[in-house]
């Protein structure tokens, strides 16, 4: 297929099942992608990429919705905006799709990179930068984060730090409705990389999302109707979820019928080699920026 068709293509994408896809929400498309290829799921390294654990997508699912309810018993409404700060897991996946569940807002952001006991004061001053960017109802960080803040009287942030742990112990007793999103609500907040000023959160609806995640199925060669698991088996990342790049691609994955395989971008950068054994010997399709292509040339001998 040539660039142009391809091109033609991903801006004509409004096929039947685009114009009846727009009219539904993220978790829809989530919900049904389930359904459908319910003997795929996602799989998460250890940091070390040696083992992973699976989990199919209709039980990814039902952990969405307790975690949808959890936040619920934590005072999260429709409309409130939540700032993950977790590294690539199990309790990022749930919390940011949990979030879209009740009609919340998700924004994720990288956690701070050391071993120490709680966020430093540079990280602090970021975390309060973020929370009143977004005018944030929540704050979800790690343990050592949650602990940090309240034992060092980070104000605003004590009153709206909780973690995972924390959160675990909010009794489910019933599954809360699905939020009915329009196409033109608001699913999600993308930060930008503030790398030329103070980071921004980018408002994102569900139909720009949706038709993202149908454009690459496009820019693939593949009309709106075929999914990408008539040719690949997997769709493999070690690209970070609170990541433009990493986020929609694994929404993708999910969609179109392919196994997620996640590792964290530490372990990538560690042994990049652990990215190309993932995908050995199965029909893969991946994502990176051109660095991580050139990492692995100059670090894998």
């Amino acid at each position: 297929m040539s660039g142009d068709t391809k091109l033609s293509l991903i801006r004509g994408i409004k096929s039947d099942v685009l114009e009846s896809s727009e009219k539904m929400s993220l978790i829809d498309l989530f919900l049904r992608g389930a359904e459908k290829y319910a003997d795929k799921g996602i799989s998460i390294f250890d940091r070390r990429g040696n083992s992973s654990e699976k989990k199919c997508y209709p039980e990814i699912v039902e952990n969405i919705k307790g975690t949808a309810e959890r936040l619920r018993v934590q005072g999260i409404r429709a409309k409130d905006t939540v700032l993950l700060c977790l590294p690539t897991s199990w309790e990022l996946l749930d919390l940011w799709l949990g979030c879209v569940y009740l009609g919340a807002y998700p924004a994720a952001i990288a956690p701070a990179v050391g071993k120490g006991l709680g966020p430093s004061s540079h990280f602090s001053e970021r975390l309060e930068r973020f929370c009143s960017v977004i005018d944030a109802s929540l704050l979800v960080g790690s343990d050592s984060l949650v602990e940090g803040v309240v034992e060092k009287g980070v104000d605003p942030l004590r009153d709206i730090s909780v973690s995972p742990t924390q959160l675990e112990k909010n009794e489910v007793k019933n599954i809360p409705e699905r939020y009915l999103a329009k196409g033109d609500d608001l699913a999600f907040l993308q930060f930008t990389s503030g790398s030329t000023g103070i980071p921004r959160a980018v408002m994102i609806p569900h139909r720009t999302l949706i038709h993202n995640i149908h454009a690459i199925n496009c820019g693939l060669g593949l009309s709106p109707g075929k999914a990408a698991s008539e040719f690949a088996e997997a769709f493999v990342s070690w690209l970070p979820l609170n990541h433009d790049m990493g986020l929609i691609s694994t929404l993708f994955a999910v969609r179109f019928g392919l196994d997620v395989i996640l590792m964290n971008p530490a372990t990538f950068l560690a042994r990049p080699v652990t990215w190309l054994k993932a995908m050995s010997g199965r029909r893969c399709l991946t994502a990176a920026p051109n660095f991580g292509y050139q990492f692995c040339v100059e670090r894998i001998k």
